[in-house]
């Protein structure tokens, strides 16, 4: 009996000890990139050679290059940008850009008492819109604001983020680790800063920055989301943008 009893209080104190980290070990905070196979490891969830993931850790110009050849037609790209302050919206931007064939369909529109920066020589504008069409060989455009048209001859409205941004987007996923791989899934990275190549001239001193996102195995960035503290003028604003890349339906350019 005094043998069994003994037992037990060994076994009680083995399970305790599970529970504990021992001294001078890993922060669990810590996030560190997920191990990710190599493609000479080989095995279904190997990386794919020239996909711009090396360790875990990404390359954000290979990466971004691998997602351009991915590309097909017709595709649609979504950009949305909103800044906020604690009581207010300051401006709430979507592009919404079509592409079919060699035909494609621009929308653009703008919300908030930020919109005037976008417009040029309307300097109290508070909501605008704008459709651009390009068939290959020429080009309409058509702009709102304020619920009025725009005359023709009109300087196009001016984009808050830049409309390429394939530099943008390598400078914001440089670096960032790989953070889940489940199996036959998307890659989900994430960087705990945002480049300053990426943030508008008109905000500034941007802080707690954060970028996700999810990429295909084949190159593909389905989804970025971008977060970050800044200023414009002597306001703190939050800052959220976000891009998703999906095939259109046809009707889109009807």
């Amino acid at each position: 009996m005094r043998g069994r009893r003994l037992l037990l209080v060994a076994c009680l104190l083995v399970l305790a000890g599970c529970g504990s980290a021992p001294a001078g070990g890993p922060d669990p905070t810590t996030v560190t990139p997920a191990p990710v196979p190599s493609p000479e490891e080989g095995g279904r969830d190997a990386v794919p050679a020239g996909l711009g993931i090396e360790n875990g850790t990404v390359d954000g110009a290979t990466l971004v290059a691998r997602h351009a050849d991915s590309l097909s037609v017709p595709r649609r790209r979504v950009v949305t940008f909103r800044v906020e302050t604690g009581e207010a919206t300051l401006l709430s931007y979507r592009e919404n850009r079509t592409v079919l064939g060699g035909l494609s369909l621009r929308r653009r529109t703008y919300e908030g008492p930020a919109t005037a920066r976008f417009v040029p020589d309307a300097t109290d504008a508070t909501s605008a819109r704008e459709v651009r069409f390009d068939n290959g060989t020429a080009a309409t455009r058509r702009g709102f604001v304020d619920g009025l048209t725009r005359d023709d001859d009109a300087p196009p409205l001016v984009a808050p983020v830049l409309e390429d941004g394939g530099a943008e987007i390598a400078a914001l996923l440089d670096g960032a680790a790989v953070v889940e791989r489940p199996p036959s899934s998307d890659y989900r990275v994430s960087n705990g800063r945002v480049a300053d190549a990426a943030v508008p001239e008109f905000l500034t001193d941007v802080s707690d920055g954060s970028v996700r996102a999810s990429v295909g195995p084949d190159g593909r960035i389905r989804r970025l989301t971008v977060r970050y503290d800044a200023r414009v003028g002597d306001r703190e604003v939050s800052v959220i943008q976000e891009l998703h890349w999906t095939r259109p339906v046809t009707r889109e350019l009807r």
